[in-house]
């Protein structure tokens, strides 16, 4: 019995506390982490001690006093760009409410007794509180989850992107991916949700390789725009233009195993050995790389049907660091282990200028971390020319962008922990010393290691204003970090090599 009434615990901190509590669930959350008392308990204190505080104060401050409380949550959330975007249908239903409340709360200012009147207040935001409460960031009622229910909504959410909705019992299973579909660098599963959104296939391809040609976030946001689309004449375009440039791309214009590209490639092109498909398994199983999509690679890898999927097969080895054999004319151009992707070494490029994508080459790596890396290709069995062109080519300074396509996949080719401390200043152009003399203050502050303090720092200045990313840094070092916050860093983490 104890155990299940600590489960019950924790599921109303996850199902009720977090997603709409704001401020209140972050001081219960808190006094009930530092006592070891149940959140239901010291919420329960809460109520008690507000209804007789409103109860037994003068009607214009129990009037002022319960408008602050009915404000204080819904504008937290109205005034967090990102919270506000979550939660805009939630903030849509709760105005109107809250007007109609505060509008009957008027009337019975000037109609009753002071002691009726107190008790309506009382009951007005009672109702609000409740109200707020009681739903998710979609508006949705929040339904108490059974012990049964809970394991298996767990195991489906770890593979299920942030940014999409959740799959519902009653729609039709999703129909397979095909296996010449583009690879997703940045979400996971598109196909499946772009497929509900009345998409065709063509147009899928396009469309994922319109998501791979962005950074991460630009990716998730065009994606939200994708999958909410209701205007049919807007899906139908999207349909048109995308799959004309998947077929420009030398995508077919149809898919699956009867397609124009399953008929096979040709034979010499490319060639994918067993080990190196045993070691991109292995290393997914390290990545923690969802099983679907680690499925959806594992079947192209070892059942490629053309020589655009043999080709894309390799190009997810190379960034996986395993080594692939390829065209026998090339192959006297490169050395064993050698990287595919040559660095602009003789590009001479001044630290702080633009990268011409919105980012500025302000990160500049320390010796000690272009010597390890140099030291990896030459345990790797890279050539003496390919090693000293990267070691050229890493003295130079670099974006964060450039960072995460070029150092970040070269550091995890030859086995090289990069660590942090390459975030950095962002489009804002912030001191990068300053930024890395927050880690440790945020790391102490919100209770996270050096890495996941780095992804604060990352996402942080990388908001659209200065303004927004100073108020973030702000909060995080006056507050800490919230459970809802947590949770959505947690999810975006840190891929550090």
């Amino acid at each position: 019995m104890p155990r299940d009434l600590g489960q019950r615990a924790q599921d109303f901190r996850e199902s009720w506390l977090a997603p709409s509590g704001g401020w209140l669930s972050e001081i219960t959350i808190i006094i009930s982490d530092l006592t070891g008392i149940w959140d239901i308990i010291i919420l329960s204190g809460f109520f008690v001690a507000g209804w007789i505080v409103i109860r037994t104060s003068p009607m214009e401050i129990s009037m002022i006093l319960a408008l602050a409380f009915d404000l204080a949550i819904p504008l937290q959330y109205q005034n967090d760009d990102y919270l506000e975007k979550k939660h805009d249908k939630h903030l849509e239903n709760y105005w109107p409410t809250f007007v109609m409340g505060c509008l009957i709360e008027g009337v019975a200012f000037f109609l009753l007794h002071p002691d009726l009147f107190t008790l309506i207040v009382c009951l007005k935001t009672s109702a609000l509180t409740i109200m707020w409460m009681s739903r998710d960031q979609g508006a949705s009622s929040i339904k108490v989850r059974s012990r049964s229910s809970k394991s298996s909504n767990n195991e489906t959410s770890k593979s299920r992107p942030t940014s999409q909705p959740k799959s519902r019992s009653s729609k039709p299973p999703d129909p397979p991916i095909p296996a010449n579909m583009p690879i997703s660098t940045h979400i996971s599963n598109p196909y499946k949700y772009l497929h509900r959104a009345g998409y065709a296939d063509p147009a899928v391809a396009g469309m994922i390789l319109a998501l791979n040609s962005v950074d991460k976030e630009g990716a998730k946001k065009n994606m939200n725009v994708w999958v909410k689309e209701k205007d049919k004449k807007e899906v139908d375009r999207r349909n048109k233009d995308y799959a004309e440039r998947a077929r420009k791309a030398g995508w077919p214009d149809k898919f699956g195993s009867h397609g124009q590209e399953a008929e096979g490639g040709e034979g010499g092109k490319l060639k994918i050995p067993e080990d190196s498909v045993k070691k991109a398994e292995e290393a997914m199983r390290l990545e923690k790389v969802p099983a679907d999509e680690r499925k959806k690679v594992l079947s192209l890898l070892e059942n490629p049907k053309s020589e655009s999927e043999i080709q894309m097969a390799a190009k997810i080895l190379e960034r996986m660091g395993i080594p692939v054999e390829g065209p026998k004319k090339d192959r006297t151009q490169q050395s064993r282990g050698g990287n595919s992707s040559k660095p602009e070494s003789k590009v001479k490029h001044k630290f702080g200028e633009s990268d011409g994508q919105g980012g500025y080459r302000d990160i500049q790596l320390t010796k000690d971390t272009v010597q390890k890396l140099a030291k990896g290709m030459v345990r790797r069995g890279w050539s003496e020319a390919d090693v000293n062109q990267w070691y050229t080519y890493l003295q130079r300074p670099f974006s964060r962008r450039e960072v995460e396509t070029k150092v970040i996949p070269l550091a995890k080719s030859v086995d090289v922990y990069l660590g942090g401390g390459y975030t950095g200043g962002g489009p804002h152009r912030f001191d990068t010393k300053k930024l890395q003399a927050l880690k440790p203050q945020l790391r102490d502050k919100c209770g996270v290691d050096s890495n996941f303090a780095e992804h604060m720092i990352l996402v942080a200045i990388n908001q659209p204003t200065a303004n927004k990313s100073q108020g973030m840094f702000n909060r995080w070092l006056t507050n800490g970090l919230s459970r809802a916050e947590f949770e959505q860093l947690r999810k975006t983490g840190p891929d550090w090599a």
